[in-house]
C-alpha cells in the first residue's frame, strides 16, 4: 500500500481549511491503496519521512525544514509544497526550491496585480497607496510585488508609504498603531492595499477609529474561509483577490500522486478569482458556488473518481 505523509503547520483557520482539503481528497473512499499519515510541523519525524512514498506540506517554509528535504530527495520520495510560494513551472520544485518535486499555489504575483487593479479602477487611475507586508509568510514578496507591479502601471497613481509588520503584531495592537499611524501621516490616502486579508479584518477598524471613515478602501488578497463574508458587512473592503482551498487541496494532492507513479508534475498554478461585494451578494460566501466545480470535476475525472 502506498503510504501519503501530510505535514501541515495549522494556526490560522485558512491553514486548517487548507490541511483539511488536502486530506478530504487523500482519504477519498474511492481511492484505493493508499494509507495517510498527518503530522503537524514539530511531530514529524525522520522515519516518518522515510516511510513515506509521498509527502504534501501544508503551510510550511521549506527552508525550515531543508535537512529533511534532503532526506527524502535522497530517498527518492516526492514532495509537494501547497500554497506557500510563488509558483514558477520552470524553477526547481516549481518554484520551491531544491528537494522539492511540485507546487500547488495561486499565482501571488498576479493576486497582488489584480488588488492593485481594483484599487485603480475604483479611483479612477488616481489611487494614493498605503503598502502593508510582512517578512514571515513566503508568498508575501511575491504579493507586495504584485501590488507595486501593478500600481507602476497606472503613470497617475502614488504608493504614499510602504510598511512591513510581522505576524506576530498582527493581532496584540501592533498593527493597528501602524495603521493608526499611516493613516494620520498621510492624510491623502485613499486605498490601503495589506497583502493578506487577515491583516485587513485588523487594519479597516483602526483606520476607521483614527478618522479615515469613508476615505480608505482595501484591496488585498489570500481569503481565508470567511473572508467573503467581510465583503458582504464592511464597505471599505473593496476588493479580495482569493482562492479555493478545495481547489488547492485537490492540486496538491493530483501533484504528489503524479510523483509516486513517476510523471512528471503537473501545472502549478491554481485559479484566482477577484471577489467583490456584488460578486459576493450574487453568489454567496460559499468557496463552491465562488470559485465553482470545474476545477475539482477535472481531477475528479482525470483520476477517475466519478
Amino acid at each position: 500500500m502506498a503510504r501519503l505523509l501530510v505535514v501541515h503547520h495549522s494556526p490560522s483557520r485558512h491553514a486548517e481549511a487548507l490541511t483539511r482539503a488536502v486530506l478530504d481528497w487523500a482519504r477519498d473512499d474511492a481511492i484505493d491503496g493508499v494509507d495517510v499519515t498527518v503530522r503537524a510541523a514539530l511531530e514529524a519525524t525522520a522515519q516518518d519521512v522515510l516511510d513515506a512514498d509521498g509527502i504534501v506540506l501544508v503551510g510550511i517554509s521549506v527552508g525550515l525544514v531543508a535537512k529533511q528535504l534532503g532526506d527524502a530527495a535522497a530517498a527518492g520520495i516526492p514532495v509537494v509544497a501547497a500554497n506557500n510560494n510563488q509558483p514558477d513551472a520552470a524553477a526547481p520544485g516549481q518554484g520551491a526550491g531544491d528537494g522539492i518535486f511540485a507546487t500547488a499555489a495561486p499565482d501571488f504575483h498576479e493576486a497582488g496585480v489584480l488588488a492593485a487593479s481594483g484599487a485603480i479602477v475604483k479611483t479612477g487611475g488616481a489611487a494614493k497607496a498605503l503598502l502593508i507586508s510582512t517578512e514571515q509568510i513566503d508568498p508575501a514578496p511575491a504579493v507586495l510585488s504584485g501590488m507595486e507591479d501593478g500600481l507602476k502601471a497606472c503613470t497617475t497613481c502614488t504608493v504614499l508609504d510602504t510598511k512591513t509588520v510581522q505576524i506576530q503584531d498582527w493581532f496584540n495592537g501592533n498593527l493597528a498603531s501602524v495603521t493608526a499611524s499611516l493613516v494620520t501621516t498621510h492624510k491623502d490616502a485613499n486605498v490601503a492595499l495589506p497583502v493578506f486579508s487577515a491583516m485587513a479584518q485588523t487594519m479597516i477598524p483602526a483606520a476607521q477609529q483614527a478618522g479615515s471613515a469613508g476615505n480608505i478602501t482595501f484591496y488585498t488578497t489570500s481569503a481565508p474561509p470567511d473572508a467573503a463574508k467581510l465583503l458582504e458587512t464592511n464597505a471599505a473592503l473593496g476588493g479580495l483577490v482569493g482562492q479555493s482551498d478545495e481547489n488547492v487541496g485537490w492540486l496538491a494532492v493530483n501533484q504528489v500522486m503524479r510523483g509516486m507513479l513517476g510523471l512528471e508534475p503537473g501545472d502549478p498554478v491554481v485559479p484566482t478569482r477577484y471577489l467583490t461585494a456584488d460578486v459576493v451578494k450574487e453568489s454567496g460566501t460559499d468557496q463552491t458556488d465562488l470559485f465553482g466545480d470545474a476545477y475539482v470535476d477535472g481531477f475528479k475525472t482525470l483520476w477517475g473518481l466519478g
